[in-house]
């Protein structure tokens, strides 16, 4: 199902950066792109997951209504991604009950890991 705009990333590019609105979200075609977290304003960035072909990314602003990034993306190597608006997002998961299932498995996914995460420096 085609539900928006291909687009390229080349190795480094940022995708967005936290705290950016949140206006879309992509789905990566092929290629990795890391999900950078900071601790703080000007603080300590780290490495918090590795997302590949398949992956959607984005979409934790668009569930939020007003939502902003909750981290930095940077493609790996070149990333080929279709972008998707918050209203074609709307309409996909309309459309395709399917595809809203998998995106809740994800949001849960990202939840449990940042738990885990909180849990284990506590």
């Amino acid at each position: 199902m085609h539900i928006g705009t291909v687009v390229l990333f080349q190795p480094g590019d940022v995708i967005f950066k936290q705290g950016d609105p949140g206006d879309c979200m992509y789905f990566i075609r092929e290629g990795r792109a890391q999900v950078e977290k900071a601790q703080c304003m000007g603080g300590e960035v780290k490495v918090v997951a590795i997302l590949q072909s398949g992956d959607p990314i984005g979409e934790m602003a668009l569930v939020l209504l007003g939502g902003r990034r909750t981290a930095t993306v940077r493609a790996m190597n070149s990333v080929v991604a279709e972008r998707t608006s918050r209203e074609g997002f709307g309409a996909m998961l309309h459309a395709t009950p399917p595809t809203l299932q998998e995106i809740v498995r994800v949001l849960v996914r990202r939840l449990a890991d940042t738990t885990e995460l909180a849990v284990a420096k506590s």
